[in-house]
């Protein structure tokens, strides 16, 4: 088969159907990195169809097949942006909700000033001192000898 005679070439009928449904294709990558995921759906949605419309104007096998996983695959592609358009309102509604509960590190009831340092307020078990288990980077480490043990007892490895 010459390279005129293909069902791919511009004189196939077909094409103009084809070169629709690649348009469709990147105008919905556009969209999609713009985060108009409704959109690139409706674009990706168009190509499928127009594919399909393309694959009824051809009697090349190898055509046929060509568009039929063009289409497939942008079937495939609307399902992954319906869940990537989940995930991100999902996401959205978390952080919502959380900004709502939690008030903002920085407020003056979670944290208070003392010699030109923020420290956190509260109980000293919330502020990571002696007993809670748990040394706050910038806080010095307890000294084993104020509970009267030997300091081999409770080394703390420093990094």
């Amino acid at each position: 088969m010459e390279v005129e005679d293909s069902p791919l070439n511009l004189k196939n009928i077909s094409q103009p159907i084809t070169l629709q449904a690649h348009q469709q294709c990147r105008k919905a990558d556009r969209l999609l990195v713009a985060g108009k995921y409704e959109e690139a759906i409706t674009c990706h949605e168009k190509a499928a169809e127009l594919l399909t419309e393309a694959m009824k104007t051809t009697e090349c096998k190898q055509a046929r097949l060509s568009m039929e996983l063009q289409r497939d695959s942008h079937i495939k592609q609307q399902r992954f942006i319906q869940e990537r358009l989940k995930r991100e309102t999902r996401r959205e509604a978390t952080k919502s909700r959380l900004a709502q509960v939690q008030p903002p590190p920085s407020s003056p009831a979670l944290l208070t000033q003392t010699s030109g340092q923020l420290q956190p307020s509260g109980p000293p078990s919330c502020r990571g001192g002696q007993g809670a288990g748990v040394r706050h980077p910038a806080l010095p480490a307890p000294d084993p000898a104020d509970r009267g043990l030997p300091a081999s007892d409770h080394a703390v490895p420093r990094h």
